[in-house]
């Protein structure tokens, strides 16, 4: 299964909070950008398409993030400025 959808497929603007996430990841003992996708089980690539905001996680994928590293969603996910609620 795909990890991700492209921008033109996801249907509500998010924004990945890139350095939310690294900070999240440096306290579980993945400094380097290899080790935070190894934390998370997805590749390096797919991690630098979340990062550059080319696409998205799928849902499932991101709930997982999520809980692998304790936080709500919303700790590492948001809505674009703009976006209607």
């Amino acid at each position: 299964m795909d990890a991700t959808v492209s921008r033109s497929e996801a249907t509500t603007p998010v924004k990945f909070k890139v350095d939310e996430f690294r900070e999240l990841a440096k306290e579980r003992g993945a400094e380097k950008h290899g080790d935070r996708a190894e934390l998370l089980g997805i590749d390096r690539s797919t991690l630098d398409r979340w990062n550059n905001g080319s696409q998205l996680p799928r849902l499932e994928i991101a709930l997982t993030v999520a809980k692998k590293l304790g936080v709500p969603v919303e700790d590492l996910w948001e809505l674009n400025a703009g976006t209607a609620a």
